[in-house]
């Protein structure tokens, strides 16, 4: 990632020893005063609590909404876990694993983000706890994505090809699709952050507290499959809701017979 240059210019001449700011510290051998790493912030104390306080909150009702969903799915069961309803519960589960490792990140600043004194070190080199939830953040969003093309692909083919569709389901043919939709989704996400890591892992943001991937050509790696699995996607929404509407229309046509 790229930041502006935060180093502080200090009054060096002479043989006066520079003083440094707060939340800076003299850097000997530079003779420049840095940011220090979990103290310093190009932001006010009031917006980084508004910023801080709003990403909490939304993270906060994610986790809420996950809970009640599997809350529901398990008296659902019977419909729930059944393919392809199934996927919609695993993406609730990776959406619930995202948002706790994200709480995480506001926990301790210094202890998860610092690998050096020098901030502005630390944002560059990335530190595990980074890059931990940059993978997870690039493997989920595929993988739901992925998940979610599977699962409308299979609701298109109930819609258009629907004795043939039960016909597959009593023959246990859902079961391959299944475990064949899993390891696409995985296996596509994994790939790809193998990928961003080999051009340089991942770096943390300024604000909000967030780690990507830490060079251009890493982060187009995470972006753009992903664009194109939501083409794919909503190319089967289109697909779907012009069924619907057709079907809509015959049973106009035929009410008013």
């Amino acid at each position: 990632m790229f930041f502006p240059n935060e180093t502080a210019s200090v009054n060096n001449t002479g043989r006066e020893a520079p003083k440094c700011s707060r939340d800076f510290f003299l850097d000997n051998s530079s003779g420049l005063c840095r940011p220090e790493c979990g103290e310093w912030d190009q932001y006010s104390p009031a917006t980084r609590r508004a910023v801080y306080g709003v990403n909490i909150t939304f993270i906060l009702v994610t986790i809420i909404v996950c809970v009640v969903t599997f809350v529901w799915s398990i008296f659902r069961r019977k419909i729930m876990f059944r393919y392809p309803n199934i996927i919609l519960l695993y993406i609730t589960f990776t959406r619930a694993i995202l948002s706790i490792l994200h709480l995480v990140g506001y926990t301790d600043e210094k202890a998860l983000y610092c690998t050096s004194r020098d901030r502005m070190t630390s944002f560059e080199e990335g530190s595990a706890y980074c890059n931990i939830i940059g993978s997870a953040t690039t493997f989920i969003p595929i993988f739901d994505l992925t998940g979610l093309c599977f699962h409308l692909g299979t609701v298109l083919f109930t819609a258009y090809f629907p004795f043939r569709a039960r016909k597959l389901e009593t023959k246990g043919g859902y079961k391959y699709l299944h475990v064949f939709a899993v390891i696409c989704g995985v296996g596509f996400s994994i790939f790809l952050v193998g990928l961003q890591f080999a051009v340089g892992g991942f770096s943390r943001t300024v604000v909000p507290i967030f780690c990507l991937a830490a060079s251009e050509s890493a982060f187009v790696f995470g972006v753009i499959p992903g664009c194109f699995i939501s083409a794919i996607f909503l190319t089967f929404v289109m697909v779907l809701l012009f069924k619907i509407i057709n079907i809509q229309g015959w049973k106009l046509k035929r009410s008013q017979v």
